[in-house]
């Protein structure tokens, strides 16, 4: 079989025109999409270099050589604006113009503009060094999740940039890579053919992990609280489910609940009564941090128990779940209130200072959810009755502010 360089031009700038309408329509119908202009530029002016590069024989050379290849060059320039979007990352606008910016300093040097091997060689390097940093953005975007396509489309990006190192080597040793155009030239052609598909799969990797990641974040949002960042009531329940009878664990639910809030909105606003819930939210999620570090992150690999969880109820209701037995949950419990009880939230330049009441029920592997949520709602109501501001064990006796100071070896403090 005989590749036809031309017509694997044409068909390459057809593709590229096709991709280019489609996702610049799909960004007028929803201009929120970002990505999808950055596709639409990508393919449309990758569909300008290769017309231009087609009029090698008929163009002047500024036209045909030095144009063209700033089309090719921002063809990934522009792939890497949207590859940042699926990354979650913003970067310096100069990063996508620095390429075609050398391509240009290098045509200025006369020695190296009529010289065909070295001009290849310089714009394969630097188109190489967009994929290179378009695979780094992958790699780099741990917190998205979604490990098996970021290496999916980091691989793709490697293969690409090991394709453009090997025109680079191909070229330095023959002298007719792509010149003249229409001439017979099977390695011209599979190169331009292997380009052209590893592109398409760039834009469907790109696009699949974008929708990949949307949906994701919509999961996320759907299970989250959106003032505090913790888990909302009903994911909060789901992942005790998943702890207590899936995973067969043992563990204890803490219920909390901030001490006189209704006092707080009512005589400073409701802006200071979400400052309060934010800033004890943010409290939780340090002190669930510190003790999965110790328990979860320190033990050996089949050791480890699952994660705590901490969620919103509701209102000033709180819940956390700890993988451990009572005692253990015991201490947790009431560091967290004395940290608690000892910080303050700034709201219009007035320190406001409050404290946490918190019921502890433990529960065996297996235990039903229900009845451990009612057993620690009893705890907390009889924390409450006691004078609010401590931390009950249920099924025991009340436990003290006083005695924080004793439990503090559990906590390695």
């Amino acid at each position: 079989m005989t590749l036809d360089l031309p017509t694997l031009f044409i068909t390459s700038a057809v593709i590229d025109l096709v991709m280019s309408l489609y996702f610049l329509l799909a960004w007028l119908s929803r201009r929120s999409r970002e990505i999808y202009l950055w596709l639409a530029a990508s393919s449309g002016i990758a569909t300008f270099g290769c017309l231009l590069f087609m009029s090698r024989n008929a163009a002047p050379d500024w036209v045909a050589i030095w144009l063209a290849l700033v089309c090719f060059i921002q063809t990934f320039a522009f792939f890497l604006a949207a590859v940042r979007i699926v990354a979650r990352r913003r970067g310096r606008t100069w990063t996508l113009w620095i390429g075609s910016v050398a391509w240009t300093m290098a045509c200025l040097v006369p020695a190296l503009y009529e010289a065909e091997q070295a001009r290849n060689a310089v714009a394969s390097a630097i188109i190489a060094g967009y994929s290179v940093a378009m695979c780094l953005e992958f790699f780099r975007a741990g917190r998205l999740g979604l490990r098996f396509g970021r290496l999916m489309a980091g691989a793709v990006l490697l293969v690409h940039a090991s394709l453009s190192v090997w025109t680079i080597v191909y070229s330095m040793f023959n002298p007719v890579v792509v010149a003249p155009l229409f001439e017979p030239n099977q390695w011209s052609a599979l190169m331009l053919l292997v380009n052209l598909i590893t592109y398409l799969i760039m834009i469907i990797a790109v696009t699949t992990l974008e929708l990949d990641t949307e949906a994701l974040q919509q999961h996320r949002a759907a299970r989250t609280d959106s003032l505090t960042g913790l888990l909302n009531r009903r994911a909060f329940l789901e992942a005790a489910s998943d702890l207590i009878v899936r995973d067969r664990e043992p563990a204890a639910l803490l219920m909390l609940d901030i001490d006189h809030f209704k006092a707080i909105n009512d005589g400073h606003g409701h802006a200071a009564g979400d400052a309060a819930l934010r800033a004890f939210s943010e409290e939780m999620t340090r002190q669930v941090r510190s003790f999965d570090a110790r328990t979860f992150d320190a033990a050996p690999p089949r050791h480890r128990t699952a994660r705590a969880a901490a969620g919103r109820l509701g209102g000033e209701e709180f819940a956390c779940l700890l993988p451990c037995g009572p005692d253990r949950a015991l201490a947790f419990a009431e560091a967290l209130r004395a940290a608690v009880a000892r910080m303050t939230v700034e709201v219009d330049g007035a320190a406001l200072s409050f404290t946490v009441s918190a019921g502890l029920a433990g529960a065996g592997a297996g235990a039903e959810v229900d009845a451990l949520l009612r057993r620690a709602d009893r705890a907390l109501y009889e924390a409450k009755r006691r004078g609010r501001n401590r931390v009950e064990l249920a099924g025991s006796a009340a436990l003290a502010p006083a005695r924080a100071d004793r439990l503090q070896f559990a906590l390695g403090r």
